[in-house]
């Protein structure tokens, strides 16, 4: 095979091989034409020259045969005639080169047909015949019948064999001439070939050996190659690549750099955090903890790192079992109370919030777990001194500043989550819930104001905004909602979302809504599906977002009116949920649908227009 060959090798060799192909028809036919030119040459003068010796015949037979010797005899002398015989009408031998065979027979259906030719079509010149007779291989001769007329009646057949050596000779010289002619312009195409091969494989030598250079990291030499047309407008496009690799090789290279600093500070940042953060691989080894976890339960990080979990927590039975079950692929969600290993007896014991989910790296993968120490004793001491106050609270006074006592609240959670924010490290799962509690704080601040003054629109704010970061904000809520029930959510989002611009915080509280929707309407088990995708409707594109749950649907009596204020099918409802869904959704220019199946689920659709700027944008 070829395979093995360069571009140039594989050229030539086909090129090669079609000219030889092309060579060797050429010269078989011009072979085949001149030797059939010449036999049609030799068969044109041998009729002539038979037709010449049959009326030499036929003047000897009308004298009585005198004179039929000294014609066979010039035949003979004759050069390219190998034998002449003359029949009688009874197909007797009575003159012949050879006077052996006077007085033979020949009947043979070539002659038989020459004496029974009619008398008109040897007035109208078509009675000699021509045939190919083979004596042997290599040895062939063409005998030539004319009918002999005396009196206009065939009395006998002259017969003239054909020499064919003549034939042979010419044709094996013209062949061998027509083989020379074609080898020398096989030689000259293949020379031709040879050229055009360098002339075009050479550019793409020189640019393989610069891409080369640059798949090796060396981005210096620049790229030169003497290639016109395609070949250099690659040229160009490899050295704008070289350019633009060069400068984000630089960039990696500082991003690198960036990134091992981060690392450090993440750590930095880990051990500087409050809860304590113990990792595990899929054998249940401790691979990491922060100091905060060091301190919760007394043992070294250097004790624990390398351990098996069940060395490092056995001696809280309680602990030890949630573990198991985080281990086993559970999440777990639980407050135990706890006193540091090795303590004395009298130590304070701490109520210690228990958290535990899957470590799962950049591409999704499970490679272990995580659990979560945080010491909750003192939240709890605060919980109850607000219990207490809120009970001593004046009835009257809540009533009257009820809107002005709900955004106090938001506003220390806004404050608290902020505070928190700076604490936790940015790569760990629990760090995105202090912006998370944030945005929902601002969002059910917003909520509240929109309640209070429903017939004045807000300024709007819209920017544009990624809708997979709204989504995924608000499943993470919903996540929350979830807890340590059966039902689970899953994403799956379309190639190329656009850009949408709208109000961010808006955004996420519609999925929100939906969500908790979804989330109401399953008991037990159940999973919700979010489907988002590039969508086209009436001519406006945009983002089609739907959200379906496995629940108990909604009654077809009641499907139309699940988006009206104030309507709702569950006990102890506001109705408001998908009102406001409806009227974000409309203020965004979208729309908003919905089908169920009662005993199914029901299926909620979302609809954003998108503008062109949007489209360029994602």
């Amino acid at each position: 095979t070829l395979r093995g060959f360069g571009l140039r090798q594989r050229m030539i060799a086909f090129l090669g091989l079609f000219l030889l192909l092309l060579m060797a028809v050429i010269a078989t036919w011009e072979a085949q034409r001149e030797r059939d030119l010449v036999t049609r040459q030799m068969q044109g003068d041998g009729l002539i020259l038979a037709k010449a010796y049959a009326l030499s015949a036929e003047n000897a037979l009308l004298l009585r045969g005198a004179g039929l010797a000294r014609v066979t005899g010039e035949a003979g002398r004759s050069e390219g005639i190998r034998y002449m015989a003359i029949m009688n009408e009874y197909c007797r031998v009575i003159a012949h080169t050879d006077p052996a065979l006077l007085g033979t027979f020949r009947r043979d259906a070539q002659v038989v047909q020459a004496l029974q030719t009619p008398i008109d079509a040897v007035d109208a010149g078509r009675t000699p015949s021509v045939s190919q007779e083979i004596i042997k291989p290599g040895d062939e001769l063409y005998r030539v019948l004319v009918p002999l007329v005396i009196l206009d009646q065939v009395k006998g057949v002259l017969e003239v064999g054909l020499e064919t050596e003549l034939i042979r000779n010419l044709a094996f010289n013209t062949s061998r001439e027509v083989a020379l002619i074609a080898l020398f312009a096989y030689l000259i195409g293949i020379f031709v070939v040879v050229i055009f091969s360098r002339s075009l494989t050479r550019p793409v030598l020189d640019l393989a050996q610069a891409a080369n250079r640059i798949a090796g990291g060396d981005f210096g030499a620049p790229i030169r190659t003497r290639g016109q047309g395609e070949i250099g407008m690659l040229a160009v496009s490899l050295e704008n690549m070289r350019h633009e690799l060069a400068g984000s090789f630089h960039q990696l290279r500082l991003h690198a750099n960036e990134i091992e600093r981060l690392k450090v500070f993440s750590e930095d940042i880990l051990n500087s955090i409050t809860p304590g953060v113990i990792t595990l691989d899929m054998d249940g080894l401790v691979i990491g903890a922060n100091r905060p976890a060091q301190d919760l339960l007394g043992v070294e990080v250097a004790e624990m790192i390398g351990h098996h979990y069940s060395g490092v927590f056995g001696t809280w039975p309680d602990l030890a079992v949630t573990v198991v079950e985080l281990v086993a692929g559970q999440a777990v969600h639980r407050e135990l109370v706890m006193s540091p290993r090795d303590g004395p007896a009298d130590a304070v014991q701490r109520l210690v919030r228990i958290s535990g989910n899957e470590l799962l790296d950049q591409s999704g993968k499970v490679i272990g777990d995580v659990l979560e120490l945080e010491d909750i004793s003192l939240l709890r001491s605060m919980e109850r001194r607000v219990h207490d106050a809120e009970k001593m609270a004046v009835m009257g006074e809540m009533a009257a500043g009820v809107a002005h006592e709900v955004r106090n609240p938001l506003g220390s959670i806004r404050n608290a989550a902020q505070f928190l924010e700076g604490k936790l490290p940015a790569g760990e799962t629990m760090a995105r819930f202090p912006r998370l509690i944030m945005g929902e704080v601002d969002r059910l601040n917003n909520l509240v104001t929109r309640l209070l003054q429903f017939t004045r629109r807000e300024a709007e704010g819209f920017e544009l905004q990624e809708i997979r970061e709204s989504i995924d904000n608000a499943v993470a809520l919903a996540e929350l909602k979830i807890g340590g029930s059966r039902i689970r959510i899953s994403c799956e989002f379309g190639p190329g979302l656009p850009l949408l611009r709208a109000d961010a915080r808006r955004l996420v509280q519609v999925f929100v809504n939906v969500l908790f929707n979804a989330i109401d309407a399953i008991s037990g088990q159940g999973t919700i599906t979010v489907l988002a995708r590039r969508e086209e409707r009436g001519g406006q594109r945009g983002i089609l977002v739907r959200v379906a749950d496995s629940g108990c649907g909604v009654a077809p009596e009641h499907i139309g009116r699940i988006f009206d204020p104030f309507f709702t099918t569950r006990e102890g409802g506001t109705g408001l949920g998908l009102a406001i869904v409806r009227q974000i959704v409309a203020e965004h220019g979208g729309s908003v649908s919905a089908e169920s199946w009662p005993g199914q689920g029901t299926e909620i659709a979302l609809f954003f227009p998108t503008d062109e700027e949007e489209e360029q944008g994602g």
